[in-house]
């Protein structure tokens, strides 16, 4: 991970971001704004990408198609994915989705890609946004999607294939030739594919920051924490922690922004770190008197 550092010794620290408590603003809330639940998403990273032609080419079976991954750090969904093979629109809709190790689907991901040129075409990908959505870390996840008979399209395996830092590729999978979108449990011999399906992550700007920490005193006498971050994707996720243990989480509005409050914090030093599941994080230290 990338971690930018504000500290510096931590005793000079305090004293260059040392804000004093003020008295709340009955407005504040209007101030500090509404959080957007859901942002605009950017185009994300890859889950995996591959070489068309570098490979075998396989049929259309009435049947879902998919691969095998672990997550080995949590990873936000920004999009799900089918190649086009010949960059010129998909011959049928395909229907796709994200199943948990447990083998349940993942709502936010089951969606359709719609046949033609309509969906978005990134690299060699046809592109449908979602609600962002995490995959914690986890060993078992499958993502699968319905490919129809009577294509023409490959159907693409044992390809030279690069797959995200974050996820490990374990094998190609399918389902019975039974004409439904279902989990694609059966492991293949095939290596590196099938593609078939994709989907993509929320990736870094390197411009994530944590832009304000303070703390302000409110009417009843207590103390909240004012942590606002900045920079990222539309729809990455970003964890704010803080040293007195407090933690949330929110995704990055449309134009990169998240915005926390922690209520009942206490008195004297404390420090935030913002962790982007991109897989960058920033800190700050601040002080409540």
């Amino acid at each position: 991970m990338i971690r930018k550092l504000w500290r510096g010794m931590l005793v000079c620290a305090l004293c260059a971001t040392a804000v004093q408590a003020q008295s709340e603003d009955p407005a504040d809330d209007a101030v500090e704004g509404v959080i957007d639940d859901n942002p605009v998403v950017s185009n994300g990273a890859n889950a995996l990408d591959f070489t068309p032609g570098s490979g075998s080419c396989g049929g259309n079976n009435n049947q879902t198609i998919g691969w095998a991954f672990n997550v080995n750090a949590p990873v936000t969904v920004v999009a799900m994915a089918w190649h086009d093979d010949n960059l010129d629109g998909l011959e049928r809709a395909h229907e796709v989705g994200i199943f948990r190790p447990d083998g349940s689907l993942i709502a936010s991901t089951h969606v359709t890609i719609p046949a033609g040129a309509g969906a978005p075409l990134d690299g060699i990908w046809r592109i449908v946004k979602i609600t962002p959505t995490t995959l914690p870390a986890g060993q078992g996840y499958i993502v699968g999607g319905f490919n129809g008979a009577g294509q023409t399209s490959c159907l693409d395996f044992n390809v030279s294939q690069t797959v995200h830092p974050n996820l490990t590729y374990i094998d190609a999978t399918f389902s019975p030739s039974n004409g439904i979108f279902e989990i694609p449990s059966n492991f293949s011999a095939a290596n590196n594919g099938f593609y078939g399906v994709g989907f993509q992550i929320a990736s870094c700007t390197g411009n994530e920051v944590i832009r304000k920490a303070k703390c302000k005193l409110r009417n009843d006498g207590s103390l909240k924490a004012i942590v606002n971050t900045e920079g990222a994707n539309p729809g990455d996720r970003v964890t704010v922690t803080l040293a007195s243990g407090q933690q949330l989480s929110k995704f990055a509005n449309s134009n990169g922004v998240a915005k926390f409050k922690f209520f009942g914090v206490g008195s004297g030093p404390n420090e935030a770190t913002a962790e982007w599941d991109c897989g960058t994080e920033d800190s700050r230290v601040f002080i409540c008197p």
